[in-house]
């Protein structure tokens, strides 16, 4: 789904992609707030078959209490070794997240009304 804002220019929307299993590359990382919390978000883009080309936004909160799902998403990477310690501010992270390719597993979930896809699993490991 595509938007054109009133300065001509393209916002692309979220496509909704089936709960499975994609073969992707990660497009782009942006920070951003949701509400009062700071987040990571990883823009994958779908290799292969059908959905190739679907661009599909992982989510991970900046807080306290969710960042060991950053954690296992950068062992699932290889980028962190496990028991390695790793310390960054948000929006500087110490690892380059764009160019790389993995293969995660995508369920859908509500949030705040709205169905959205959620990466569960990244390259076999699950992240929460």
């Amino acid at each position: 789904m595509e938007y054109l804002d009133l300065d001509g220019e393209i916002e692309v929307g979220s496509v909704l992609v089936p709960e499975d299993t994609y073969e992707v590359s990660s497009k782009r990382v942006d920070f951003v707030d949701v509400g009062d919390t700071p987040n990571l978000v990883i823009h994958w883009v779908v290799l292969e078959g059908k959905w190739q080309s679907t661009e599909i936004p992982d989510f991970y909160a900046m807080t306290t209490k969710a960042l060991f799902r950053l954690r296992n998403l950068l062992r699932a990477l290889d980028l962190v070794p496990k028991g390695e310690r790793v310390s960054f501010k948000v929006g500087d992270l110490p690892v380059k997240l764009e160019g790389l390719t993995a293969t995660i597993d995508v369920t859908i979930e509500e949030y705040e009304g709205v169905e959205r896809n959620k990466v569960r699993v990244v390259n076999g490991q699950r992240l929460a």
